[in-house]
């Protein structure tokens, strides 16, 4: 699978954004989040969790980061993600449209346009190429699974 760091489509980008601007005293300083596409519909702004085939993303549970000599370069517990409009479009009164559950972490001290390894709850996710100084939050994508339930 392949990880992006940031741009990751219009309905995400504009929600990285709008995440950013929400963000309060209590927000990290590097702030790095995961997005889990995995195509639940729901009211936006909602807290949320990871469902089929990511039951295993939801809040309490680790991220873990290695880089690429296996040595953990972040561990974080997941607090609640907050659901964030996959499309883009204006769907009016619709009050549930597709969604990314996405979670915000803070990044440390990841090392710039360091590959990383991606673990959630001990399942792996392919790498990520931290790039902090992009357009917008770095995001680790964990896409949608295909019609055949593998991710």
């Amino acid at each position: 699978m392949i990880r992006r760091s940031s741009g990751i489509g219009g309905g995400l980008a504009l929600a990285a954004m709008l995440l950013a601007g929400c963000a309060g005293a209590g927000s990290p300083s590097h702030p790095l989040q995961l997005a889990v596409g995995d195509g639940s519909l729901r009211a936006v702004g909602d807290d949320c969790a990871g469902t089929a085939p990511y039951r295993h993303i939801h809040a309490g549970v680790e991220v873990v980061l290695t880089d690429s000599e296996g040595r953990e370069a972040l561990r974080r517990t997941l607090e609640p993600g907050a659901a964030v409009d996959a499309t883009g479009l204006d769907l009016e009164d619709t009050p549930r449209v597709p969604t990314f559950c996405v979670f915000t972490l803070d990044a440390g001290d990841l090392r710039a346009d360091g590959e990383y390894h991606v673990s959630v709850d001990g399942n792996e996710h392919g790498t990520f190429t931290y790039l902090p100084e992009a357009e917008g939050i770095p995001t680790i994508l964990i896409p949608e699974a295909n019609a055949g339930g593998t991710p």
